[in-house]
């Protein structure tokens, strides 16, 4: 409701406060965006509107534009979470009728594209992000870091078909096997990881500290020790793995709703922005008349 105030207010009064008034309607955009209110495009087009007037309006808009930087670098951290979690959980549910080998070069690249966007994500920000303050980067991380694993260890498992896929035996053999060490490894990264995130706690009302993903963090890693001590019974290895992975995309998938992105106000929002300045329509009906008048005079 600000904001369309404000809004209304600069189409009625579009030069007054020597343009003060562009910067201020940004600077209400900046808050806004505190709250979870998807509007830094429209925030940074009001800002640049203030740097057509005079110095005061000028310097408010650049101290505020360094802020959309820094805030377009925490929503940037944020999406490359969720995109990191979507390959995450995709790779979980690479159809099992494939040929073993297309299993393991789909279960392959979408871990790989989910490390990159996770890594990204981390460096983005140090590890922060938009309303992500709980390091749920470096908690990812170090699911990531266990279910690689354990999906190939899975797959190892799954049965070749040499009659009717002759070249996947083919792929078995250039395959380095997994095994409980490497599991060991990933569990001792995962720790490694999910000590930074626990660096970063909540409050709760009586002031004591806690960590909103901690009973996740601390379930997948009791499920992983004890897989990693069953991988010598076949059977009892089956279900550990199966349990590890579960758990791991139950994380994924209360990362990915906690941290969908909000929606526009409207899928206009940005061109209602650009209608709210009158010099735009000035200068568009200014070319629109010399055109006119080249027209008439040919």
């Amino acid at each position: 409701q600000d904001l369309d105030s404000g809004e209304f207010s600069l189409r009625k009064y579009p030069y007054a406060m020597h343009g003060m008034m562009w910067a201020q309607r940004g600077g209400l955009g900046m808050n806004a965006h505190k709250y979870m209110r998807n509007v830094l495009p429209e925030t940074e087009f009001f800002l640049g509107q203030a740097l057509l007037f005079g110095s005061d309006a000028r310097e408010y808009a650049k101290q505020n534009l360094a802020g959309c930087w820094m805030k377009r670098k925490l929503e940037s951290a944020r999406w490359l979470l969720v995109a990191g979690l979507a390959a995450m959980k995709a790779s979980i549910h690479v159809p099992s009728f494939l040929r073993w080998g297309e299993r393991l070069r789909r279960t392959t690249e979408l871990m790989a594209e989910a490390r990159g966007l996770l890594k990204q994500a981390a460096s983005n920000k140090k590890g922060w992000g938009w309303a992500v303050n709980n390091g749920e980067i470096y908690v990812a991380q170090g699911a990531w870091e266990l279910l690689s694993v354990a999906l190939r260890l899975k797959l190892q498992r799954a049965p070749v078909n040499s009659v009717g896929d002759p070249g996947d035996e083919k792929v078995v053999e250039r395959e380095t096997m997994v095994t409980s060490d490497d599991l060991r490894i990933a569990l001792e990264q995962a720790q490694s990881s999910w000590g930074k995130a626990m660096r970063r706690t909540s409050s709760d009302r009586n002031g004591a500290d806690f960590h909103p993903w901690q009973d996740l963090m601390d379930s997948i890693s009791e499920v992983a020790s004890q897989t990693k001590q069953a991988l010598a019974d076949p059977v009892g290895k089956s279900n550990r793995l199966n349990e590890l992975v579960s758990r791991c995309e139950e994380l994924s998938d209360a990362m990915a709703k906690r941290f969908h992105f909000p929606g526009r106000a409207s899928s206009r929002q940005f061109l209602e922005a650009h209608g709210v300045v009158p010099w735009i329509s000035e200068t568009t009906s200014s070319a629109k008349t010399a055109r006119a008048h080249k027209t008439e005079e040919l």
